[in-house]
């Protein structure tokens, strides 16, 4: 079991990724932006899904 931050703008994908990586036994915070994370956020993730073509 992993820790995952999934940082995305689109709210519909957010949530199908973490529904997904819940049902795989996964805990999954989500961020609306990249100027959500922070340190410790970070340091809490064992992987961090970050969409890169954000605005």
């Amino acid at each position: 079991m992993a820790n995952i931050l999934v940082v995305d703008d689109e709210a519909d994908l957010r949530q199908l990724v973490k529904t997904a990586l819940e049902r795989d036994g996964h805990r999954v915070a989500v961020l609306a932006s990249g100027g959500e994370v922070d340190e410790n956020r970070c340091a809490w993730a064992d992987c961090i899904l970050l969409d890169v073509m954000m605005p």
